[in-house]
């Protein structure tokens, strides 16, 4: 329920056309900084496995707040259009998850659904991309 709520007040504030990051809840946070998250870049690469038959998708993705700082210890959850899903959590503001794919797969798209942290909410309005990101095989 706690990311529900910042991740669907973000949604209405985008189909009402308001601008502007939303605020985060009262009592929410550290004093002295926002913890407002967004997703600073998403990028995906495609590997070749060992045996040619099968394949790797690797999702990799940026977090920052809303001074533009690397955020760490953020579990990003991200959703494959296979259906799958996975996450990772962030080091040094950047994470990646995997997903092992056969030959027969030319192409799959991942997208981060949420970011979750203590003390933070997700503003997805805030976003510098946004998926979905097509990884193609190698």
């Amino acid at each position: 329920m706690r990311s529900w709520v910042p991740n669907r007040t973000a949604f209405v504030r985008g189909e009402l056309g308001i601008a502007g990051p939303v605020e985060p809840p009262p009592g929410r946070g550290r004093p002295g900084r926002d913890l407002v998250l967004h997703v600073e870049e998403l990028s995906g690469t495609g590997v070749a496995g060992r045996r040619g038959k099968r394949w790797e998708a690797i999702a990799s993705v940026s977090v920052h707040d809303a001074e533009e700082a690397r955020v760490d210890d953020v579990t990003v959850p991200v959703s494959w259009s296979t259906g799958q899903t996975g996450n990772c959590e962030t080091l040094g503001g950047t994470c990646s998850v995997s997903l092992g794919l056969r030959g027969k797969v030319s192409s799959v798209n991942f997208s981060v659904d949420n970011l979750e942290t203590t003390g933070s909410f997700y503003d997805a309005s805030a976003d510098h991309e946004s998926g979905p990101v097509l990884i193609s095989r190698p």
